[in-house]
């Protein structure tokens, strides 16, 4: 197969800074670059979030079983020990995930499979558990599902636990106990800035939300 010279739309695959600064120091094998690299092109690719590869897809890739062969778990063991990815074991699906903050607070609090080894990186892996929002919807408006999941976890890009968990409770004061409610909130912070949540009710009456409004805002949001 043709590889070079490249087509004018040829695709690309994001490596992040501190994944090359791993893979290129002096202990780096070929076998886990390679690894490496194409555990992030399949990443590249994953619809979930956070973005994730079931390793039976990973040793059972053609790339990798033509480059590296037997070498395939020692070099996936060795890139989770550098902290590059995080192991998750659920119900007996194995996954790898990209080593960041939002991915390791995603990953279940009890998943008995993840890597406990330090992480090499300037900016360290949170393993506390799920956020406080996701305990907060459960709580107070209903079951989390697949989907709500996703949603909550692609708001934590954007917003806090804090924020989030206010957005819940915006809705209970509400009574409108639902995902979409919340959404439609944290959707108005991003147009119109996120309310100052170190002053008490009342002392900051030009960012704060009026519930008034508020109701107005989501009645329009509603969906004919």
């Amino acid at each position: 197969m043709k590889l070079f010279p490249l087509q004018e739309d040829y695709g690309t695959t994001s490596v992040p800074n501190a994944v090359m600064e791993s893979l290129l120091d002096a202990n780096a094998d070929v076998d886990h670059i390679a690894f490496a690299l194409r555990a992030l092109w399949w990443l590249e690719r994953s619809p979930k979030f956070p973005k994730s590869v079931d390793i039976d897809d990973l040793r059972t890739d053609r790339t990798l079983v033509a480059t590296i062969g037997s070498a395939f778990d020692a070099a996936m063991d060795a890139t989770c020990k550098r902290g590059i990815f995080l192991r998750s074991n659920s119900n007996g699906n194995v996954r790898l995930l990209l080593n960041t903050v939002s991915a390791a607070r995603q990953v279940d609090f009890a998943d008995d499979g993840r890597d406990e080894t330090p992480s090499g990186w300037d900016v360290p892996a949170v393993r506390q558990g799920p956020p406080d929002a996701f305990r907060a919807y459960e709580q107070n408006i209903g079951s989390i599902t697949p989907m709500i999941r996703e949603e909550i976890g692609q708001s934590l890009q954007d917003f806090t636990d804090a924020q989030i968990t206010q957005a819940i409770r915006i809705a209970v004061e509400n009574d409108a106990r639902s995902w979409a409610f919340v959404r439609a909130v944290l959707r108005r912070w991003n147009s119109e800035g996120i309310p100052d949540e170190r002053q008490p009710r009342g002392e900051s009456e030009g960012t704060r939300i009026p519930q008034t409004e508020l109701r107005r805002y989501l009645e329009r949001a509603r969906p004919r």
